[in-house]
């Protein structure tokens, strides 16, 4: 783990609390890739952060996080925190207060091997699994995969995106609900669907983007026009992929998605 990591939880530890890697940093960190985006989850209330470290950003704050510089390190830190959904499907959630532990916190995560918590000294806390899913190269939806699907559809593309650039799976009933339930792509905002899409293209690049969308049969649903090959990755822009996404919403009879 790198120096100035462990430095802002000993801090955080210092002060009477708790402090974790977590999310894609730990993981990445397990596996021993490199990443640049640094998030670290605590059981202080976000508050406290304001305190002990110099603010880069504090505009999250109505959702637990603020971003801290540290020695030029940009990190993110959020406290453990409580999520619910509505039922438009929309893939925002509403902050419902503050999580008691680290499985309380870890419940509101998409999949096991986003939800492996580091301490300062590299151990790890593993409240489902995921170091095994880690060590096995599976993708698994925490908890019943369709409702956290129905929480936020976006988690499919996320899933595709995973197995793609970890070169894993996707573990059995996490496939079969994707499959199964690609529609709930059709719930999220144009606007969001049209940014993820987009992200989806940027981090894949355009042959492994193509191949996962063509082979779920995404293009299908989404697109009046189904040749993903329009879409050059060094080329297309987020407006592209919106004006397409209208095509296809006229396509099934929709005004909007």
């Amino acid at each position: 783990m790198e120096t100035r990591i462990k430095e802002i939880l000993q801090i955080i530890e210092k002060a009477g609390y708790e402090g974790y890697l977590v999310g894609g940093s730990s993981r990445d960190e397990l596996l021993n890739r490199h990443y640049d985006d640094v998030d670290i989850t605590t059981n202080a209330p976000i508050n406290e952060m304001l305190d002990l470290f110099n603010i880069y950003s504090d505009k999250g704050l109505a959702f637990y996080n603020v971003k801290i510089d540290y020695d030029g390190m940009i990190a993110e830190i959020t406290s453990f925190r409580k999520e619910s959904y509505d039922d438009t499907s929309s893939g925002y959630p509403t902050i419902t207060g503050y999580a008691k532990d680290i499985k309380e916190d870890a419940i509101r995560r998409d999949f096991t091997i986003n939800a492996i918590y580091l301490d300062k000294d590299n151990k790890i806390h593993d409240p489902f699994n995921g170091l095994s899913d880690l060590n096995n190269k599976l993708i698994r939806f925490i908890g019943e995969p369709i409702t956290r699907i129905k929480e936020d559809p976006t988690r499919i593309l996320r899933a595709l995106r995973f197995k793609e650039s970890l070169g894993f799976k996707l573990e059995e009933n996490t496939y079969k609900a994707i499959k199964d339930n690609l529609n709930y792509l059709l719930k999220l905002p144009i606007t969001k669907l049209a940014r993820e899409i987009k992200k989806t293209y940027d981090e894949l690049k355009k042959s492994k983007a193509n191949k996962i969308f063509k082979e779920m049969k995404i293009n299908d649903l989404l697109f009046k026009n189904n040749d993903y090959d329009m879409f050059n990755v060094s080329k297309v822009s987020y407006e592209t992929i919106l004006e397409e996404l209208k095509r296809g919403a006229i396509k099934n009879g929709k005004k909007q998605i």
